[in-house]
Order: structure tokens, then sequence, then C-alpha cells
């Protein structure tokens, strides 16, 4: 390996995501040519992060360890990924389909491990709140 060229890894995660999304246009679209098409353009992509893994924008989502993610946009998809610049390794960690708010999936989680104190704050807003309207959007 070449002293300036990072391991990309495909996580588990990342890998049954492709997968869904190849089979999903396979077999209900019934386009294996699109498939094989978008699946070329995707290892494309992932091979070329060996080298330039800084090329795409970073995006307002970081993981527990504080590593920030970038994406990639290839046709309706995208690819999330994350840098761990001590070991010059590439992390692909998700794949989704582009109208789908990839964000709100870590949003979400990061609201579970919050819950203890989103939960006191919670409780107050509803009380205020539900005189108020019928609903509450939370």
């Amino acid at each position: 390996m070449d002293i300036n060229q990072f391991k990309v890894i495909i996580t588990p995660t990342a890998s049954k995501e492709i997968e869904r999304i190849y089979d999903y246009i396979v077999e209900d679209l019934h386009a294996e040519t699109s498939a094989k098409e978008l699946m070329r353009l995707v290892e494309e992509k992932v091979q070329n992060l060996k080298y330039a893994p800084r090329i795409h924008a970073e995006i307002e989502k970081c993981d527990e360890l504080r590593r920030k993610y970038r994406r990639i946009t290839i046709k309706n998809y995208i690819i999330l990924y994350t840098i761990d610049e001590d070991n010059a390794v590439v992390y692909v960690t998700h794949m989704y389909y582009g109208l789908r708010n990839y964000l709100n999936d870590y949003y979400i989680w990061q609201k579970a491990l919050n819950l203890e104190i989103n939960s006191r704050l919670f409780q107050i807003f509803n009380k205020k709140c539900w005189k108020k309207t019928k609903y509450v959007i939370w």
C-alpha cells in the first residue's frame, strides 16, 4: 500500500444497505442493467477514496468518536463515510436513497442517547403546550 493511500472499509451496515438497493432495483424495478451500472459507479467512487478521501464535502453529522462525515452523491443515492486520519482508514458507513432524510436517522439516534435529559424538557414543554393545542409535535 502506498504511504499516501488510505484503506477503505465498507461496514456491515453499508454492505447490507448496498445489497438491499441492488436487490430492489433488480427485483422490484426489473432493471438489472441499471443496478449493475449503479454498483459499478459505487465501486469506482469508493475505490477513489483510497487516493482522495477528503475530496467530498463534509456534512453536519459526527459519530460518537466525533469524526466528521462526508457525502458522495451517485445518481439518486448518497453514500456516507468518515475518515480515521490517525490510522489512514476510510469507513463507508451508509448508502441511502437520495430523497430519504438520511440525517434524520442520526438525529433520532442522538435523541435516544439524550433521552433522560430530553424527557424532562419534554415534560415541561408538554405541560405548557397541551392546554393550548390538541396535538404536540415533538
